[in-house]
């Protein structure tokens, strides 16, 4: 075989595994959908906040600064934690794969089954002139 028929196959391979992980995508979408929907369920503030460290796990920034980012709760190692369980649920994974050291990054767009994090951060803001952070009434 040529250079020319080489790329040709290639070419080939790739339009079919393209096609593949449309098919893949299509029929696993109600089983992620269940997963993604049962691990942040709405009307829960604790999967409020899983919602929205989930949406952070970028692979750019690291557990401390996710922490950071929603107010130092939960602590690191709990996103940590986080991390790995979704990387086990199939949710997330490691930007690179040959490092456990590795950041994390979501898979999903939880838009994409109808998790809106940015409504969930201004409906907490929205208690939060309420309710104070310890559950008693007061202003922020």
């Amino acid at each position: 075989m040529n250079t020319g028929e080489e790329e040709a196959v290639l070419e080939r391979i790739a339009a079919t595994l393209g096609e593949m992980l449309v098919w893949i995508r299509v029929t696993s979408y109600p089983a992620v959908a269940q997963i993604i929907r049962g691990e942040f369920p709405g009307g829960d503030a604790d999967a409020s906040t899983r919602a929205k460290v989930y949406a952070m796990t970028d692979g750019k920034r690291s557990s401390r600064e996710i922490s950071a980012a929603v107010g130092g709760t939960p602590r690191f190692n709990t996103i940590a934690g986080m991390h790995a369980k979704w990387r086990r649920m199939g949710l997330a994974a490691l930007v690179n794969p040959k490092s456990q050291r590795s950041p994390t990054r979501a898979l999903f767009n939880l838009s994409d089954f109808g998790i809106d994090v940015a409504l969930l951060t201004s409906m907490e803001a929205g208690r939060g002139a309420v309710e104070g952070n310890d559950g008693t009434e007061g202003t922020p």
